[in-house]
């Protein structure tokens, strides 16, 4: 059997063009043509429906991505089990991590891994939760260090941290004095409707945190007055320190500062971080070497800040 043929499949119904497909496969569209156009004669029927707009698996063509799907991840786990019976600490892997929280934890542990497994090529994919669980499912990503979201019927997770989310009120609120009831690196707790009168500023829509925060408000039973929406989280944390609005922030971005103070929340609010993969995929010893060095890292105690 010749792999590159499932992988020519696979890559064209995926891209939808040959261009595409053929930039991606560092082929020219005509060998790449060529390539499918010989699997064809040789199945005695076509894998694709060629149009203006693109290249469509028929159903033979759709028959036989599935089986070239499963073909190459059995190949690739089978690889990767022997390469760790070797013990030949050689190999590559792809991981996930989200902006922000997920760049500084890499970030943090990478040095420990590069020093326990120097021949051990890894790739980093950066994007949103349902990008690199988009990745994961695809086989594109290996393992995930994410933040929980609806659970995903072909992904396994594990649980690394369950954090409290915070809201973030800026030092010139009226309510702000309540945080100083509690006492160093605590939190007082304060009542989400207490802020119905407030602008708030939220994470951008599709993200994990806006749809924590979503929940809040139905549970609170008011609509929020949105004054500014953004899928990061530091920007969040400046503007409302700068006076510009509330906002929710997960407990790791809780700094003491002279501008703001974090409430915890009534109604409560927290999220899983989370290392997730394809429930096929085997876990190597240098992977699973890598979700026990982000264990650590999550498994630290926070300093206390005020």
């Amino acid at each position: 059997m010749d792999f590159r043929q499932l992988e020519y499949v696979i890559t064209v119904a995926r891209e939808h063009t040959l261009l595409a497909a053929s930039e991606k496969l560092f082929l020219s569209p005509s060998a790449l043509s060529q390539h499918i156009s010989k699997l064809e004669e040789e199945l005695h029927t076509p894998l694709f429906k060629r149009t203006k707009q693109g290249w469509t698996p028929t159903h033979a063509g759709q028959i036989y991505i599935e089986m070239a799907e499963n073909i190459l991840q059995s190949q690739k786990k089978a690889y990767l089990q022997i390469g760790d019976i070797a013990d030949n600490k050689i190999g590559h892997f792809t991981v996930g991590i989200t902006p922000g929280r997920g760049t500084q934890m890499f970030s943090a542990i990478f040095p420990k891994f590069r020093a326990k497994f120097p021949d051990v090529k890894v790739n980093l994919f950066e994007g949103s939760v349902q990008e690199n669980n988009e990745k994961i499912d695809l086989g594109k990503v290996d393992i995930g260090f994410l933040t929980s979201d609806s659970p995903h019927p072909n992904i396994i997770t594990r649980t690394q941290l369950t954090e409290e989310i915070l809201l973030v009120v800026p030092r010139n609120h009226p309510m702000s004095s309540l945080a100083d009831t509690v006492p160093r690196g605590e939190f007082a707790t304060v009542a989400l409707n207490e802020f119905e009168n407030d602008e708030f500023l939220l994470a951008g829509e599709g993200t994990t945190l806006r749809r924590l925060e979503n929940q809040l408000f139905q549970k609170t039973g008011f609509s929020p007055k949105i004054s500014f929406e953004t899928p990061s989280l530091s920007t969040l944390n400046m503007l409302s320190k700068g006076g510009y609005g509330i906002s929710f922030l997960p407990r790791f971005y809780a700094t003491e500062t002279k501008d703001a103070v974090y409430f915890k929340t009534e109604p409560a609010a927290s999220w899983d971080l989370i290392a997730a993969y394809r429930k096929d995929h085997y876990i190597t010893k240098a992977e699973e070497y890598m979700i026990s060095l982000a264990n650590d890292y999550y498994a630290r105690p926070y300093e206390p800040t005020w």
